[in-house]
């Protein structure tokens, strides 16, 4: 039991900890034996916990050695270690590696999940036995490592435990890659995202992958986990990324297939590549281990800080080309991504059985409240997996044909989430039975009564209206012809639903495009006017023919304008006509306006006055034409609006039914 003068002491340690002086603590460290095993923090952390949180690679560096008896291990050391399958935690002094917090965690376990490669590299170097130790979870370090998606600490955490004693490819304890539960290192890693670390884990374990496809406790493959993900397909990524980071990606250099997993002698060559980002991390280690064990002052730590940014700024102007192949290096890294997904999936699908693929496999049980799992086509569908669709596809030709508990299969699905990609490529595939886009779901909606409900992904002003008529006139035209007037069971027609859904958005927009095309149709006109005035004026110039294009754009803007006013039409072919006719009438308005200025540079003895003075119209030109033309004009030229970019969870659950005896408080006697 400790007495108070040890909890004093402790607490001072703690605090020397916070505070970054590591120099008095690694001192204390050495001298003070049972500081060693002690835990220090309310958490159960010890002096070297502390350290691998606070990320100091050399201090933990200096921890272990002292651990270690003072002297640096070299490779002979870490051979001869590595024959210790385990450590009497009595006698051995490595047992402080072996200390655990609240949590159930090592030092070793901190490390992996910060993605520290050389501290997991040290520490797992003295003593590889603690890779497979796990914590209050079942995670081991190699688990976290995989878990947080650390790529290069998990490579070397598994290299190193395959090299101990007793352990290959093929006999090893598979509780390292399980958690309690039951969830397998490939579904976290799927599930948080880290496809770069899932791709070896598909290498590494190959032949464990039948296992580790098995669903977890809430009946969750890996597949399921994957479709949930669209992150992490080009169908889906590309879609929320920049307009130069789509140009980039269209740069014309191939991501190859990862054939095998990285193997240790390509982690060594890469740590020894000089990239410029390594450069740099190594130059703020070496400032903050000088700021270590100097312990400057918080006015030299911000100089110093300051003289960093300047040697960066320096390094920017110097040498851009490090920095575009950087930002190059981020793109083929998003390609990279994009390609093992798919890579990922054709691999499982590999080990999948046809059963997988059936409607609703997995159910709990069948009263209210219970939980269904779709099939992962199902849930591609609904988010819009293009690619993962298609390679279930593939694999099981007939799963297009599987339908969930409300009769509905992927065209459904598609249809009714607003997936417009994956449908578009649905309805061209030509292998696929038409019948599927005939089919009705249990309350006798086609694909088209789903498409005609409001959808959820609405731009503004006259694009809405024209993308969701667009999207309701494309999933028509797939259907049979005898399914447009169709009633559901609600007695409706798609059009019917159609009108109902989108009554508000259409009232707002119509009163838009009146307000727009009668205010713009007064501009029109008075420009008309002036245009007329320069021609009949005396000192006319027979060759000003831009002032004969100003009058002849004005009126046609103008008669288009009012055209719009007039037209009294409650056809859904509405939206069809008049926003092309809106584009018309402001492209020749904005025409008219600058022929009217060319002509009166013509007629003006200083073109360079006018030029100059016209500038300023002609960028407030510019900055507008987007805002009136751009979403519609562009809406225009494309076959189907933007898919819904909301994703659907893997797991859906039934509503608690009412008990029969239950009374409806809305009911009257």
């Amino acid at each position: 039991m400790m007495n108070s003068n040890d909890i004093v002491h402790q607490e001072e340690v703690e605090n020397l900890c916070k505070a970054g002086k590591w120099a008095k603590v690694l001192k204390m460290y050495e001298e003070e034996r049972d500081l060693r095993t002690a835990k220090i923090t309310a958490t159960g952390d010890t002096i070297l916990h502390m350290a691998v949180h606070s990320k100091k690679e050399h201090v933990v560096e200096s921890l272990v050695d002292i651990v270690c008896g003072g002297e640096k291990m070299n490779e002979q050391d870490k051979k001869q270690s590595a024959s210790v399958s385990s450590v009497d935690e009595n006698g051995d002094e490595k047992s402080v590696l072996r200390v655990q917090n609240e949590k159930g965690d090592t030092p070793l376990h901190l490390a992996a999940s910060i993605g520290n490669a050389e501290i997991c590299k040290k520490i797992s170097g003295v003593d590889p036995s603690l890779i497979a130790i796990p914590n209050g979870n079942g995670e081991t370090p190699l688990f976290m490592a995989g878990l947080d998606g650390n790529r290069k600490a998990f490579l070397w955490l598994h290299y190193r435990y395959m090299e101990s004693p007793g352990v290959s490819s093929t006999d090893f304890d598979h509780s390292i890659l399980r958690r309690n539960n039951d969830d397998t290192i490939l579904h976290c890693a799927l599930e948080e995202g880290h496809i770069d670390v899932a791709i070896e884990i598909v290498h590494l374990y190959e032949d464990h992958l039948k296992e580790m496809i098995k669903p977890n406790k809430n009946e969750l493959s890996p597949l399921h986990l994957l479709a949930g993900t669209p992150s992490a397909f080009e169908s889906n990524d590309l879609l929320d990324r920049s307009s130069v980071v789509q140009l980039l990606y269209r740069c014309p250099f191939r991501v190859k297939r990862k054939k095998h997993a990285t193997t240790k002698e390509e982690l060594e060559q890469r740590e020894r590549e000089p990239r410029l980002e390594a450069l740099i991390k190594r130059l703020i280690v070496r400032i903050d281990r000088f700021v270590d064990y100097h312990e400057t002052s918080t006015w030299a730590g911000i100089r110093i800080a300051i003289g960093i940014l300047l040697l960066l700024l320096v390094v920017i102007l110097l040498f851009p080309p490090a920095f575009v192949e950087m930002l190059l290096h981020k793109i083929r890294n998003l390609k990279e991504k994009h390609t093992w997904s798919v890579q990922i999936v054709e691999k499982l699908l590999l080990h999948a059985a046809p059963e997988d693929m059936s409607a609703n496999p997995y159910e709990k049980d069948s009263g209210p409240g219970s939980k269904i799992v779709d099939t992962p086509l199902m849930i591609a569908a609904k988010n819009g997996v293009i690619e993962m669709v298609q390679k279930i596809l593939e694999f099981f030709p007939s799963a297009i044909k599987v339908v969930n508990e409300e009769k509905k299969n992927i065209v459904l699905l598609a249809a009714e989430k607003r997936q417009t990609k994956l449908y578009r490529i649905l309805r061209g595939n030509e292998k696929l039975d038409k019948s599927v886009f005939s089919r009705v779901d249990k309350d006798g909606n086609t694909a088209l009564h789903l498409a005609a409900r409001l959808g959820v992904h609405l731009n503004w002003q006259t694009t809405t209206m024209v993308e969701e008529f667009k999207w309701f006139e494309f999933v028509k035209r797939s259907v049979p012809s005898d399914l447009w007037e169709i009633y559901n069971k609600e007695g409706k027609t798609a059009e019917e639903i159609f009108r109902e859904s989108y009554k508000e958005y259409m009232t707002s927009d119509r009163d838009w495009l009146n307000q727009t095309s009668q205010a713009c149709s007064v501009a029109s006109t008075l420009v008309a006017s002036m245009a007329y005035s320069y021609i009949v004026a005396e000192n006319f110039d027979e060759k000003n023919y831009p002032a004969i294009v100003a009058l002849s754009l004005s009126l046609t803007s103008t008669i288009s304008f009012l055209g719009i006013l007039a037209f009294r039409s409650q056809s859904l072919k509405f939206w069809k006509y008049v926003p092309f006719m809106l584009q018309i009438a402001i492209l020749t308005m904005f025409g008219t306006i600058v022929a009217l200025w060319i002509s009166l540079m013509l007629l003006g003895k200083s073109l360079t006055t006018y030029a100059i003075l016209g500038s300023p119209i002609a960028i407030l030109t510019i900055v507008s034409l987007p805002i009136f033309i751009g979403p519609t004009l562009m809406s225009l030229f494309t076959k189907v609006p933007p898919p819904d970019r909301s994703t659907t969870s893997a797991i859906r659950y039934r509503r608690p039914q009412k008990k029969e005896n239950e009374t409806d408080p809305n009911s009257q006697n």
